[in-house]
């Protein structure tokens, strides 16, 4: 019995990461060469940089307030056991904006899965799987076209890089449990802040 709840959760986690990753996959599929054009630009992304600070900074407010509450409750709120399919597809939809120049996709889906009723754990851990099939699709995009011209395959530039991306999750985790997301949010103000400076 406890062997085919575990294989249940792990099968509907797999299907929560699915669904949250389809909106912004296909968007970005889609038009991301648009995005590209429409969009790089430095007013662009210095109000990205101010907005999803300020994003930040509130979200981890409240995402405080959910720790409190969690402490009175169960340790499952810190868990992805209790993520819904439609927090699921909220955060994905939240994940569109990340493709907008100047914002950060961490940033967006933690702050989305905070104002989506997550503990700030819960939502960390959340966004760091959902980034996974997005690191896997990328390397694997990069294989192929390198393949396509001939080159050899780099497969151990990859595994390296998901290395690196793996012990950088791990720090932002120590990060996030020890100053939290406001950290984040008063970098983005600060910098955004030089680049109007260094634009003046």
């Amino acid at each position: 019995m406890i062997t085919e709840k575990v294989d249940h959760d792990k099968r509907r986690l797999a299907g929560l990461i699915l669904l949250a990753i389809i909106p912004a996959g296909l968007i970005g599929f889609a038009f991301n060469d648009l995005i590209e054009q429409r969009f790089r630009s430095e007013s662009i992304v210095i109000i990205n940089l101010i907005f999803w600070g300020v994003v930040l900074i509130v979200a981890d407010w409240v995402g405080n307030q959910k720790k409190v509450n969690a402490t009175e409750q169960s340790k499952d709120q810190n868990a992805l056991t209790s993520l819904s399919w439609s927090q699921a597809l909220s955060i994905g939809i939240f994940q569109i904006f990340s493709l907008i120049p100047g914002a950060s996709r961490s940033g967006v889906t933690i702050s989305a899965g905070i104002f989506c009723d997550l503990t700030k754990q819960a939502a960390a851990r959340f966004s760091f799987l959902i980034s996974i099939p997005l690191i896997l699709a990328a390397g694997a995009d990069q294989i192929i076209k390198i393949a396509k011209h001939g080159s050899a395959t780099p497969i151990p530039m990859l595994t390296l890089t998901i290395g690196f991306v793996w012990l950088a999750i791990k720090l932002l985790m120590k990060i996030l449990d020890s100053w939290g997301l406001k950290i984040f949010g008063f970098y983005r103000l600060i910098l955004a802040a030089i680049l109007i400076i260094l634009l003046l």
